[in-house]
């Protein structure tokens, strides 16, 4: 069967290579700008004003810090390097305040969408940590994990959670070490809580017929709370659609645990086995 427009759209092949060029050309591309009656571009504008960016560190112009750029990516791969000028982009807009060129504005605006639409396509997304913005893998269980954790301790701290799956720890052993040494601080004061907690341990174990109480649970959940079936059993009739949205996110957080369970159930094993052999 033919797929339309739209079902065509989605499933567009990136090549990363391609799209950084597409960013070039935004950044570099020139517009009309009425207010100065000029033609700028955002390259244009970072550079006149490159000695007022936060992070310039040694670099004394945009040329300077492109330069730079182009050398030290020349290894990378071409979906790291398209990372790295988004990342860099982004930041370099901070110099820009909204509202002044209008025209630069848009460009600026659709740099970001088009970085953010290539991202997606790479299982990617922006994520502001510290007061910057990096790229970092998509992760359900990591968001669910880091917006629980954040009830409990600083934001800054709970991020730390999501900049684990920052491209660029790739292969950075050192630096995936210093962030789990933070998520253990994390949860170091839930240790004896959990172990003594009832409920959490009603999570975990068998119950009479030596099935997992936590999944015979989100089954009935699943089976009982208006979701797979429409029967006399139900028991979310006549509740608003803001209390069944409220239950669902239950239902979905119970979907996630039991999903992210079933893997560490294998963890589990394979350290079971790599113990022995130790």
């Amino acid at each position: 069967m033919r797929k339309n427009y739209f079902e065509l759209l989605k499933n567009i092949e990136i090549d990363p290579a391609k799209e950084l060029t597409k960013l070039k050309d935004i950044f570099s591309e020139r517009v009309r700008v009425d207010c100065v009656r000029d033609w700028r571009s955002l390259y244009d504008f970072v550079s006149d004003n490159f000695k007022l960016y936060r992070n310039r560190e040694k670099f004394l112009s945009l040329e300077e810090l492109l330069e730079y750029s182009n050398n030290i990516t020349k290894a990378f791969d071409h979906i790291s390097r398209f990372f790295y000028y988004s990342e860099m982009y982004i930041d370099l807009l901070t110099l820009l305040k909204p509202n002044i060129y209008y025209e630069l504005d848009a460009q600026a605006k659709c740099l970001i969408e088009q970085i953010a639409f290539v991202i997606n396509k790479l299982n990617h997304k922006f994520q502001r940590i510290d007061g910057s913005v990096i790229v970092v893998e998509s992760n359900t269980f990591a968001n669910e994990a880091a917006q629980i954790a954040s009830e409990y301790t600083s934001v800054k701290e709970a991020l730390s959670i999501l900049e684990y799956n920052h491209y660029a720890n790739k292969g950075n052993i050192t630096r995936k070490r210093e962030i789990l040494i933070k998520i253990a601080a994390l949860l170091e004061p839930w240790r004896e809580s959990l172990n003594t907690n009832d409920d959490f341990k009603d999570v975990l174990k068998c119950g009479n017929n030596n099935k997992i109480v936590a999944v015979e649970k989100l089954f009935r959940m699943y089976n009982e709370m208006n979701i797979r079936h429409n029967n006399n059993r139900q028991k979310l009739e006549g509740l608003s659609n803001q209390e069944i949205e409220v239950w669902y996110d239950k239902i979905y957080t119970m979907s996630l645990f039991v999903i992210l369970g079933n893997d560490v159930s294998r963890i589990l094993s394979d350290f079971k086995a790599f113990d022995v052999k130790c």
